[in-house]
């Protein structure tokens, strides 16, 4: 009798388990993610049977980015707005497998403490600008003046007999090296093969006005940067300072190839060689251009070179464009 009751039970048991497998849909561990009180007295009975075996979080549904382990228990559950994250804590395998599912903004604060500044690229290094004084006329004592019709002017109408002048008339950049000079004290010779023979502190540049449109500007700087070279390479004690091409007349610009759009793109190359430290640019235009930014017909004969007169100007011009570093001790009166 007691065997026949006993396996009644144990029907009864079996029907009771198969029911419960179909009623949770398969769901085996579908108790673990609702909370106690939710879950029917037999459920409860069938869970104690079957956490015997290790659960493997493997098995476990879990949102990847929201599985935390609750304080207060063993059970899993998924962060929504009403739990607090200081009533929480992250496993570490779940968080390690987690981390590349993180939301960015999580690390914004540390990112927005950053200087504005970085991850910009550098800003370019700008050559500092000269301060100029106004010097007398000793300053070009120890000065000297190469270049083209431009500078044989100069030599003849600045009354500016301290410098040395080595000039040829109608000189390019491409032929400095073949062309003859008429040298200080009325002799004639190549300039490279005479200019190491006096030392000068300050060397004045003046090119160009005979090869305008003939190359791009940047192949007339830098043929013009290698005649500063060899210059500083004679003159080791020398500062260089490259005067500006000047500009022509309006007409002579118009009707002929000394065109002064041509001019100023070369005068912006020549600007580059500049280091303002031991060499200097200076545009002498300003000092005779009309309000069109074109020379001044009233000043030249032939649309190009100058009268006689503004030479002293131009001579006064430069003695107002002097360094400071290079008249220090020296007399600072205007010229006369």
């Amino acid at each position: 009798m007691k065997k026949h009751n006993n396996l009644i039970w144990f029907v009864a048991a079996t029907a009771m388990i198969l029911s419960l497998v179909v009623v949770c849909n398969d769901q085996v561990y579908g108790a673990y993610r609702r909370q106690h009180m939710d879950v029917p007295a037999p459920a409860l009975v069938f869970q104690a049977f079957t956490e015997t075996p290790s659960l493997q979080e493997e098995d476990l549904p879990v949102k990847a980015s929201a599985a935390v382990k609750l304080a207060s228990n063993d059970t899993y559950s998924e962060i929504g707005p009403g739990i607090p994250e200081n009533e929480a804590k992250i496993p570490e395998q779940a968080a390690d497998s987690t981390a590349g599912t993180q939301p960015a903004q999580q690390e914004q604060p540390a990112q927005q403490e950053q200087p504005a500044q970085q991850g910009q690229p550098p800003q370019p290094v700008q050559v500092s600008q000269p301060v100029f004084v106004t010097a007398d006329m000793s300053y070009f004592d120890d000065a000297c003046f190469i270049g083209d019709s431009f500078t044989q002017g100069l030599s003849i109408y600045s009354k500016n007999p301290g410098a040395d002048y080595y000039y040829s008339v109608g000189v390019s950049t491409k032929g400095i090296s073949k062309a003859s000079f008429t040298l200080p004290g009325g002799g004639t010779g190549k300039l490279w093969d005479v200019l190491g023979q006096k030392q000068y502190k300050k060397v004045y540049l003046l090119l160009g006005i005979n090869e305008l449109g003939g190359d791009a500007p940047e192949v007339f700087a830098q043929r013009y940067g290698e005649i500063v070279k060899q210059i500083q390479a004679v003159q080791p004690e020398a500062t260089v300072f490259i005067q500006s091409i000047l500009h022509t007349t309006q007409n002579k610009s118009a009707s002929s190839a000394f065109k002064n759009e041509i001019v100023n793109r070369n005068n912006e190359a020549l600007k580059m060689l500049a280091d303002n430290n031991k060499v200097f640019y200076i545009d002498i235009n300003p000092l005779f251009d009309d309000e069109t930014g074109a020379l001044r017909s009233d000043i030249s004969g032939d649309g190009v070179h100058l009268k006689a007169p503004c030479y002293i100007e131009w001579r006064d011009y430069l003695l107002r464009k002097v360094p400071a570093w290079l008249v220090s001790g020296a007399g600072t009166a205007m010229a006369a």
